[in-house]
């Protein structure tokens, strides 16, 4: 995972979603939105959240952040769903942490609802 130079997008969401639980063992995160899933990559192979699942609306970024997952990071318990928001998600026992990054509000509220 290239993990030498992190941006410092990156680091601010690691550290916030690192506030979210006492441990990494209970942070299961949902990337909504994943586009190349680093962010997903990121925060599992750092070690902030246990495991992710990286949503897109298109499968085009999804098969991209396939193959990422596939180059980098191909141990990593990452999932991968298409879809919209939060409806891939079939329970809220498979995350307890959510991300809406790189949306601006009126596509989150859309997402949300």
């Amino acid at each position: 995972v290239p993990t030498a130079k992190w941006s410092t997008r990156f680091v601010a969401i690691d550290a916030l979603v690192a506030t979210t639980m006492t441990t990494q063992q209970e942070r299961r995160v949902v990337d909504v939105g994943c586009d190349h899933a680093w962010l997903s990559i990121g925060l599992v192979s750092c070690g902030t959240a246990r495991s992710a699942i990286a949503i897109d609306v298109n499968e085009k970024p999804l098969e991209g952040a396939r193959n990422n997952k596939r180059k980098h990071a191909d141990e990593l318990p990452i999932e991968f769903r298409l879809g919209s928001g939060l409806e891939p998600v079939a329970c809220a026992d498979e995350c307890n942490v959510a991300i809406f990054a790189g949306f601006g509000i009126s596509a989150m509220t859309a997402a949300l609802e």
